[in-house]
């Protein structure tokens, strides 16, 4: 899978993590897999349900995937989930706090894709009025489309039976 193949499933998944999170005001942590059998390209999603063991789910995910369907190729991989991230302006010099510990925190949604080339892009978004069904809306788009260091993704790669070397 190319980056631009990429770029445009990750649209098409975009629409669907929009209508979702307006219906349902969270998101559900999901891996999309793009898999393909000589000609023919298929998408897998599987729940992440396990975020305490995150590292360690993702490569089971990946075993499990190789395991499953032995002779698929894995083309792409997407996830989606929910991320907060700090406003702190100023800390002490060398302090260093965690998003949770910030009560003026921000709430994004994140999807994150690397192709089988290791190529990475990512899309988040600004959760905004997620308790109030009639305002709640996904905002503040911005697109990374830079090299980016994606442990979970690695860590599937690593389950799936590919070395990451980045």
């Amino acid at each position: 899978m190319t980056k631009e193949e990429l770029k445009n499933k990750m649209s098409i998944l975009e629409v669907g993590l929009k209508q979702n999170f307006e219906k349902d005001g969270f998101l559900q942590p999901i891996l999309f897999v793009f898999h393909s059998e000589g000609s023919k390209k298929e998408v897998t999603y599987m729940p992440v349900l396990d975020m305490e063991k995150k590292y360690e789910t993702f490569e089971s995910l990946g075993n499990d995937f190789k395991n499953r369907f032995p002779t698929k190729k894995v083309d792409g991989i997407v996830f989606l989930s929910e991320a907060w991230v700090s406003k702190y302006k100023e800390l002490p010099k060398g302090e260093i706090r965690s998003p949770s510990q910030d009560p003026h925190r921000i709430e994004m949604a994140v999807m994150g894709g690397m192709t089988d080339k290791y190529e990475t892009y990512a899309i988040i978004f600004e959760m905004k009025n997620k308790s109030d069904p009639q305002k709640r809306k996904l905002t503040n788009r911005e697109e990374i489309d830079q090299p980016i260091q994606s442990d979970l993704l690695n860590a599937f790669w690593k389950g799936f039976g590919t070395i990451v070397n980045l």
